[in-house]
């Protein structure tokens, strides 16, 4: 509750003291049976599917040049767990570049801040290809006590302009190590995937279609290590509406369909289960 009370008045201040010509906001909601309870323990069997997690997205958005803008977002993750930006991108004909810090929030009873460097940059041949390499990771490179964490995450994509798409094949993964009683436990997701961005102009609304790999996994590491990890064929779409030049709304769905255990899952099937990530929500420009 603090927490959801301090992000309010933040972003309630950042909409007062920006120029609203210029300012976006969107909140979203997002809900998952396709990653591990983080309560999850050692002795678990059985892939995900009778957890459902959920988290909030809350992001904005000003414009302080032409190439210049400050982006804030905030994220309730279910590998990295809580976890704000704050990024300033430059914008030019041939590259871009996303810069800034980002803080794990309230992830550890002893720790309340947890900060970390996030870089973004992308290279441009207009209306031929774009590639993007992105890293985020935490500053404190060391597990010392009970609590102690560091997240991690990249991505690494090629995409190419063909007539209204943009198809684009990436890498993306993220990481959340932790400190335990017992040794250190690792939260891990890499995504191989294909997504075409389809569009066209002066029409409201855009659709993004995937098909991607999934690998996840929890590893418990103490006297022995014990991995929980799964392998998932995965589809989505996302669906953006434009109304009335102000509101977008944004669903997406991603759902498995084939998955299987990994390591000391090997033999679980997920045949009975859907399997899904799906999230909603609003943006409205000022």
């Amino acid at each position: 509750m603090r927490l959801t009370r301090f992000l309010s008045a933040t972003l309630l201040l950042f909409i007062y003291l920006a120029p609203v010509s210029a300012f976006e906001i969107g909140a979203y909601f997002e809900l998952s049976n396709l990653d591990f309870a983080r309560d999850r323990a050692s002795s678990a069997t059985g892939l995900p599917g009778d957890a459902y997690l959920w988290g909030i997205r809350a992001v904005g958005s000003e414009e302080l040049s032409d190439q210049l803008s400050l982006n804030l977002e905030f994220s309730s993750d279910p590998i990295l767990r809580n976890i704000g930006y704050t990024l300033l991108t430059y914008d030019d004909q041939f590259f871009s570049i996303r810069l800034g810090p980002f803080f794990g929030i309230l992830n550890a009873p002893s720790t309340i801040l947890q900060s970390g460097l996030s870089t973004t940059v992308r290279l441009f041949v207009p209306g031929i290809t774009v590639l993007t390499l992105r890293s985020d990771n935490s500053l404190s490179g060391r597990l010392v006590v009970t609590g102690d964490y560091i997240q991690e995450q990249s991505e690494l994509s090629v995409g190419f302009f063909v007539p209204n798409a943009i198809p684009t094949a990436y890498v993306r993964s993220k990481r959340f190590t932790w400190k335990t009683d017992d040794g250190e436990t690792v939260d891990s997701f890499t995504a191989y995937g294909l997504e075409t961005d389809i569009f066209q102009k002066n029409i409201p609304f855009r659709v993004v279609h995937d098909f991607s790999y999934h690998d996840l996994s929890r590893s418990f590491i103490a006297a022995t290590t014990t991995t929980h990890s799964y392998g998932a064929l995965v589809l989505g779409t996302d669906i953006s509406v434009e109304l009335f030049e102000r509101f977008t709304i944004d669903t997406a769905l991603e759902s498995s369909i084939y998955t299987f255990g990994r390591d000391d899952l090997i033999g679980e099937i997920s045949a009975d289960t859907f399997l899904f990530r799906m999230s909603t929500g609003v943006s409205y420009r000022f």
